[in-house]
């Protein structure tokens, strides 16, 4: 894993706990190979900001769900030269659901999933990457860890906080309602 490559971009001060970077982060720490130049986590930031300009309706837009999906495509690039269309996405819902997609992808993919981070009033979601080390228990990388989900859990609790959207799924764009990628191994 680029763990290595990661720690290095902490050092640089464009990763780490309190950037919000956790997306990125956890894709290059879960690449076996690969890691990010500085630029690439700051263009991701860029971006970020931008969303953030945003109203709820043009967020919904078609025009900024294909520029959301050229940014994962940009940061899949240097971590293997992988296309949007390269990857697996779903939206778990269930425990069921994630153990099933966990049996499928995790002995030759790379897997982030979303979360939910933070108290019930204010809510985000946080990136992960998922360490498998046994059917049932993984361990998860990203900028930072919350302490209820620290450490070897089991997908059963991960499965509890799994974060699920509101927003009505795009059929053209599954990664607008995504919390589930699976990226080939290289």
């Amino acid at each position: 894993m680029s763990i290595k490559s990661y720690r290095k971009n902490v050092e640089r001060n464009v990763a780490g706990p309190s950037l919000p970077v956790c997306f990125p982060a956890s894709l290059e720490q879960v690449s076996p190979k690969h890691g990010y130049r500085t630029s690439i986590y700051r263009n991701y930031r860029d971006f970020t900001e931008y969303l953030d300009s945003l109203t709820t309706e043009q967020l919904k837009s078609r025009a900024v769900l294909e520029e959301s999906e050229d940014m994962v495509e940009y940061l899949l690039k240097p971590l293997g030269g992988m296309a949007l269309s390269d990857i697996f996405m779903k939206t778990i819902t269930t425990e069921i659901g994630l153990k099933r997609a966990m049996n499928q992808y995790s002995d030759d993919h790379r897997i982030v999933v979303d979360v939910k981070y933070g108290t019930n009033t204010r809510r985000s979601v946080h990136t992960v990457g998922i360490v498998p080390l046994d059917s049932d228990h993984v361990f998860l990388l990203s900028t930072h860890i919350p302490a209820s989900i620290k450490g070897v859990i089991s997908l059963s609790k991960l499965a509890t906080r799994l974060a699920q959207t509101e927003e009505s799924r795009v059929f053209e764009h599954p990664y607008s309602t995504a919390n589930f990628l699976a990226i080939p191994n290289d």
